[in-house]
């Protein structure tokens, strides 16, 4: 896995694949997968940096704390956040801890904007992801942008995710959550959660041939309406917007990065030449054949 260099900008431990980006203003942005640690110790420790570290856990569990405060289990779907201030060169260096400790691996999206403002005690605080966070975080790992397109993107993506993160783990904040979006009911289990992720892996890896919903929630032991709840509280979108999605992510990588022609990569994703240039330029802004030529 490729880690940010500047101790300023922060890390996640250092096993697993993922990438990370550098951006201007003291703005990094990072994402991928972390594979458990295989054994009891030792944990991955790191040099608490100057400013604000966002990590999105969509899935999988991580234990972590910061000196002087309680030990945490973090399990995804979850937003964390770490600010600390600059320290003093006559102070002991504060370290956190980190650990990934589920038996699934950990998929996060992390952002860290660098700081040089003094500040209080570092903080750490967590709580559930709300579906809008999920819906960035997502936009961000799945960003199928290149070169300066890709930095703009992500820097974009990643103040708006700061942005939100300090406003849903705040007293104050107004930021709707899951049960006012979707309605009521009984959250998702763990359990139920991993099946979701299981339905939305299916989906996937059939774009061109998906199957329904009712034969998806049966292939990963769900009702309909819980294998909806799910797919909309881990995405923020139904399931045929989700579909949508990444049949659209995929036939952009098809047209940037393997050269495939449109009428092939529309086919590809399970669309007809003409509906798939009509969403193609609604969600990306240029029409699949601009793209290829460029």
């Amino acid at each position: 896995m490729e880690t940010v260099a500047d101790p300023a900008v922060g890390r996640l431990p250092s096993t697993g694949a993922g990438w990370a980006l550098t951006l201007d203003g003291g703005v990094s942005v990072a994402a991928g997968t972390l594979a458990p640690t295989a054994t009891a110790a030792p944990v991955d420790e790191e040099l608490l940096f100057a400013g604000l570290k966002v990590v999105l856990i969509e899935s999988g569990a991580l234990a972590c704390g910061l000196a002087g405060q309680p030990d945490c289990l973090i399990r995804g779907p979850a937003i964390c956040a770490i600010t600390a201030g600059p320290v003093d060169g006559m102070q002991t260096p504060q370290r956190g801890w980190q650990k990934v400790v589920s038996p699934a691996p950990l998929v996060y999206s992390m952002i860290c904007i660098a700081d040089t403002t003094p500040a209080d005690a570092p903080r750490l605080l967590h709580a559930p992801a709300p579906a809008v966070l999920r819906q960035l975080a997502a936009q961000i790992r799945r960003c199928p942008l290149q070169g300066t397109a890709r930095r703009l993107y992500l820097a974009g993506k990643a103040l708006e995710l700061a942005g939100l993160t300090l406003d849903t783990l705040t007293p104050q904040s107004g930021l709707p959550t899951d049960a006012t979006r979707a309605g009521t009911g009984r959250p998702l289990s763990p359990a139920e959660t991993d099946r979701v992720h299981a339905a939305c892996a299916i989906l996937a890896s059939s774009l061109a041939n998906p199957p329904e919903p009712a034969v998806l929630a049966r292939a990963v032991g769900l009702p309909v309406r819980r294998l909806v709840r799910g797919v909309h509280d881990l995405h923020g979108r139904s399931v045929h917007a989700l579909l949508q999605e990444l049949r659209l992510c995929e036939a952009h990588r098809l047209l940037r990065s393997e050269g495939l022609d449109v009428v092939n990569a529309a086919w590809r994703v399970g669309y007809s030449p003409a509906h798939f240039t009509t969403l193609f330029r609604r969600r990306f802004g240029i029409t699949p054949g601009r793209l290829r030529q460029g």
